[in-house]
């Protein structure tokens, strides 16, 4: 049984801020993505050019619910040292293939 909306959000906000407190100091980044493994090992544009060292997937959940948690994440860390966010979040979401998405988080440490 999936967990309600609600109850989705509260989880994925206390994962997203576990793992910044973990990873300190760090950068970390909060997006979206049909594909995590993908989105993270790609040659041209995968996070682990950038020295990011882990991708966690936050949730699972249709388009226009990402684009939701996206949105409320981001928010939520916008002024947090490290954050990588530069715009507000819910713009990679594509009607035309509304499931899944995963909302992520990825991180590097920062010595």
């Amino acid at each position: 049984m999936a967990l309600p909306l609600g109850e989705l959000h509260l989880c994925a906000f206390r994962k997203a801020k576990q793992l910044e407190e973990s990873h300190r100091p760090c950068c970390f980044y909060i997006g979206i993505t049909e594909g995590v493994k993908f989105r993270f090992t790609n040659s041209h544009y995968g996070y682990c050019l950038d020295g990011y060292t882990d991708m966690h997937a936050l949730a699972c959940v249709t388009a226009f619910d990402a684009g939701i948690l996206e949105k409320r994440l981001i928010s939520f860390f916008y002024k947090w040292q490290g954050n990588q966010n530069e715009k507000h979040g819910g713009e990679g979401v594509s009607p035309a293939n509304p499931w899944p998405y995963f909302v992520y988080f990825v991180v590097k440490r920062v010595y």
